[in-house]
């Protein structure tokens, strides 16, 4: 019964999802592009912001093109550079008082997902004073957000077009998953060049980041044909070009089309929404401190598996539309092998099989919190329960030999 019950609620979200008006985020994608920021912001009038990031791209120097691009056209800039991979309240609280202190007009994000979401809640609380917590609801109704400008340095979260942010609550030792359409960034900047250095596990991580969004939006509940339709070209993008850009980081080419694969996936999920993947990879974040991209790409193949016959049709159509399915094959064949290529892809870019982090104990509180989010928020193909979800879990963990 509860199973039916959370099936119709979400057929109901659905129809509030499909209400919702989005703001087209402008998309700049071009080799260099990160020196042209400055002209970005002084064409929409703004001349003081505030440049959120993390270590990363401060030590690597690549933020110099850029901070070139910010001088030259006259804009005053802040740098709040404390973002942690799994964003937490006390970066928001840190970079909005920074934001407030400069008297800053818009905000840039310079950086990964983490970063971007962190950008997205700090414009959010600045603007209206309120504690981020506030919008840990199903419906946040977030009034306002500074205007934000997104620069991805990895490709994989498609963070720079979607809808949400995830965000750790330190205290509770929780993710919280926020969705509003006032959170979509007014302006995407797609600069290859600045993700030649990345290494090869966060280039294989976020990859596969970026899959996870194309399929869980192909296979759930919420289908529209726009959503689908970015999902099949970011299935196809990754497929081609992720290994390349594996390889060789240097690669700009693979390194261009991976970073427009995953923006089609961050549009395939905005509104088609996410599943247990998600749910579950939060989890091994805010326990564990695991990478959000890695997390996703663990839990992945798994959840495939284990969903398969709910969802088997969807995949061999999604693989048929990618051009990966093999002639004279039935759908389930067709399936089986498109969950394959995931796994050996995973395999050959060296991703964990298990996800050997997991402590038995947790479980209990894994499967509660994975269910309380997916079954409430994601337009889940196969509903769990709790226990089915701790047994689930339970099949994430190394096989004891």
């Amino acid at each position: 019964m509860r199973k039916l019950v959370f099936t119709i609620y979400q057929q109901i979200l659905r129809l509030y999802v499909a209400t919702l008006r989005i703001k087209s985020t402008e998309i700049i994608h071009q080799i260099g592009a990160s020196g042209n920021v400055g002209e970005v912001l002084k064409t929409r009038g703004f001349s003081r912001v505030l440049i959120i990031t993390d270590s990363v791209p401060i030590g690597l120097g690549i933020l110099a093109d850029m901070l070139k691009g910010l001088k030259k056209s006259g804009i005053d800039y802040a740098i709040y550079d404390g973002v942690v991979p799994n964003p937490t309240i006390l970066n928001i609280e840190e970079a909005k008082a920074l934001y407030l202190k400069n008297r800053c007009q818009a905000i840039v994000a310079f950086g990964g997902g983490s970063v971007i979401d962190c950008a997205k809640m700090t414009g959010v609380v600045a603007l209206t004073g309120k504690r981020v917590k506030r919008y840990d609801m199903m419906i946040p109704m977030i009034p306002k957000m500074a205007p934000l400008v997104a620069v991805p340095t990895t490709a994989g979260t498609g963070s720079e077009v979607t809808i949400s942010a995830v965000i750790t609550d330190e205290a509770r030792r929780k993710k919280m998953a926020i969705t509003d359409a006032r959170l979509a960034p007014d302006v995407a900047v797609l600069d290859a060049a600045l993700m030649t250095g990345l290494p090869k596990a966060i280039t294989a991580a976020t990859g596969i980041d970026a899959l996870t969004h194309a399929v869980e939006a192909y296979v759930g509940n919420w289908k529209f044909k726009s959503t689908d339709a970015y999902a099949v070209k970011a299935v196809i993008q990754i497929f081609k070009y992720l290994e390349r850009a594996y390889i060789d980081g240097g690669d700009m080419e693979a390194r261009h089309e991976m970073a427009i694969g995953a923006t089609y996936g961050g549009y395939a999920f905005r509104t088609a929404g996410v599943g247990y993947v998600h749910g579950i990879a939060h989890r091994l974040s805010e326990l564990y401190g695991v990478p959000h991209g890695l997390a996703n790409a663990i839990v992945l193949p798994h959840i495939l598996k284990k969903s398969f016959p709910a969802i088997y049709k969807k995949l061999a159509d999604l693989s048929k539309k990618a051009g990966l399915a093999g002639a004279g094959k039935t759908d389930w064949q067709i399936a089986e092998d498109f969950v394959g290529m995931i796994v050996a892809l995973n395999d050959r870019l060296g991703i964990p099989k298990y996800a050997d982090m997991i402590l038995r104990e947790d479980i209990p509180r894994i499967a509660a919190r994975a269910i309380g989010e997916a079954n409430k928020t994601y337009p889940v193909p196969d509903v769990m329960n709790k226990k089915e979800m701790a047994a689930f879990v339970a099949t994430l963990m190394p096989p004891i030999n």
